[in-house]
């Protein structure tokens, strides 16, 4: 049960830190104040201030993470640059998982083409089954962070092959989850900045207010159905 926690706290640090490095990296591209790129969420546990007053955080529950940047700072920064804000996390993830997934065919003795052509289809793949998923919800086909827990933990004492597959799988999903035109996370805010773009100006509070709205309470249930998902799957077996 260590074994698996802590195996969790890695993949999840793995995970994030990509995801939220890719924010980063361009907000400072474009010369945006970051006030703290944050490990976890809730209260923070350590922290260090770089010279540019970025706080660098660990934070107390390893299920997300977060590049801050004051508001009205992003608001001024103009549509189409703030979309490559937001897209840059999810495809850092797509980029991570697809590199881990070339190396190991690659290490297999498998050709360039190959290991391109066999990881585009595993992206591929992944991408349908999530939407599928989705779009048909069965308590069988979702795995909260219990299920990701004991999937570390049994990666572990595998091997290191099977580490490598499971951040690849995991980091690719986290980027397609990211993608999903929903208000909150990255895809919905890239279509809010372009249509920002398009009409010249940014929605109006009160729209902005309510989309923000749906898209919490989405993410909200999804985050209780991954979590049903693994009682029902542990009681099942229980059982």
């Amino acid at each position: 049960m260590i074994v698996d926690f802590l195996a969790f706290v890695a993949l999840i640090v793995v995970i994030i830190g990509t995801h939220e490095g890719g924010h980063f990296v361009a907000a400072r591209l474009y010369g945006v104040p970051v006030r703290a790129f944050a490990v976890g969420l809730g209260p923070v546990v350590a922290q260090r201030t770089d010279s540019r007053g970025t706080a660098w955080q660990i934070r107390a529950i390893p299920l997300g993470g977060l590049v801050d940047i004051e508001p009205q700072i992003l608001a001024e920064v103009p549509p189409l640059r703030r979309a490559v804000l937001y897209l840059a996390g999810p495809c850092v993830n797509l980029a991570v998982g697809a590199s881990v997934l070339m190396c190991l065919a690659l290490s297999h003795g498998h050709g360039v083409a190959f290991s391109a052509a066999a990881t585009a289809e595993l992206v591929g793949s992944m991408g349908g089954g999530l939407a599928e998923t989705i779009a048909s919800p069965s308590a069988a086909d979702v795995g909260g962070p219990i299920a990701i827990a004991e999937m570390a933990g049994n990666a572990v004492r595998d091997s290191g092959v099977s580490v490598a597959v499971l951040v690849a799988i995991i980091s690719v999903s986290v980027g397609f989850l990211n993608l999903l035109p929903v208000p909150v996370l990255d895809g919905g805010q890239t279509i809010l900045c372009l249509v920002e773009w398009l009409r010249g100006r940014p929605p109006s509070p009160s729209t902005t207010k309510t989309l923000n709205l749906v898209g919490v309470v989405f993410i909200v249930s999804l985050i209780v159905f991954a979590l049903g998902s693994d009682l029902f799957r542990i009681f099942s077996v229980g059982g």
